[in-house]
């Protein structure tokens, strides 16, 4: 099933580095309905972890960095998804395209991410802070990590289980009375220069 965007942790770790890092997408989480709040207001929204591997920068055990970022799966022109999205593919959207974009394609895509460090009380935590295309001529390292999708929609227990525990534990703790967006076959767009 597909992922569709429309217009409607803890412990210690090594942190990302950071700077502007090649990265590929490798990891797309339906998270499900979540609770946050936004402007002293709380609200359930649709939300969705999108993660990135780091193949020129490796951690002290040779494996690469990875970061990801949780958003509401929009594709409303004031989402976050929807400016990381577009500043990622180098265009707008299409009024079709945000009719009904399938998420899992951009599972693979390259680009570049400017990463930050953002204090938050006694931690600091490293987060994305621009996706960019990758400029021509420069090539990004074969995958390391496998591509992973999760559906809360569709998954099997195995798959579940093969998420990391504070994965499960954001899922499960979701509003298990709210239901995401109604699923949508993906429209047919135009091969062009964007990566996804």
């Amino acid at each position: 099933m597909s992922l569709m965007a429309r217009d409607s942790g803890g412990g210690d770790f090594e942190l990302a580095p950071t700077g502007n890092h090649v990265a590929r997408c490798y990891q797309i989480v339906d998270l499900g309905m979540q609770k946050s709040t936004y402007n002293n207001e709380e609200r359930i929204a649709h939300k969705v972890l999108i993660g990135w591997e780091l193949p020129t920068v490796l951690m002290e055990d040779g494996r690469p960095f990875s970061i990801n970022n949780r958003y509401t799966l929009s594709l409303h022109e004031n989402a976050a998804m929807t400016a990381v999205l577009q500043s990622w593919r180098g265009r707008s959207f299409t009024d079709d395209e945000r009719a009904g974009f399938d998420l899992h394609t951009i599972l693979g895509a390259t680009c570049m991410l400017n990463v930050v460090h953002n204090p938050s009380g006694s931690r600091t935590y490293a987060n994305v802070d621009t996706v960019t295309p990758v400029p021509q001529g420069l090539d990004c390292p074969a995958a390391v990590n496998a591509n992973m999708k999760y559906s809360i929609e569709e998954h099997t227990d195995a798959e579940f289980m093969a998420l990391p525990e504070w994965m499960r534990n954001t899922i499960n703790r979701g509003d298990a009375e709210s239901s995401g967006p109604p699923a949508q076959d993906p429209n047919d767009f135009p091969n062009d220069d964007v990566p996804f």
